[in-house]
């Protein structure tokens, strides 16, 4: 089975969030054992700690946004034309 595009974007952002939060805490593991201050391509942990979290907000909007309308087409149902309507 196939995954459709939105949820493969809405789990794609769920686990670069993990793997930035998990950069981040081997960062700051990393600068508490040893006496200089890492970087990781210039970022620092809390910039990895930002993106995760943008990551899981974006992924939770997208996830909020599929709910709302998988129920609004159930509450809805199909919408009849008018029998004076041509």
């Amino acid at each position: 089975m196939l995954i459709s595009g939105s949820r493969l974007l809405v789990e794609a952002t769920i686990v670069v969030g993990f793997i930035s939060i998990t950069l981040g805490v081997a960062q700051k593991v990393a600068s508490f054992a040893s006496a200089y201050y890492q970087r990781i391509m210039g970022l620092t942990p809390i910039d990895f700690l930002a993106f995760a979290v943008v990551c899981f907000l974006f992924s939770s909007a997208l996830s909020g946004r599929k709910i709302l309308k998988h129920l609004d087409q159930h509450t809805t149902g199909p919408i009849k034309p008018h029998e004076t309507d041509y």
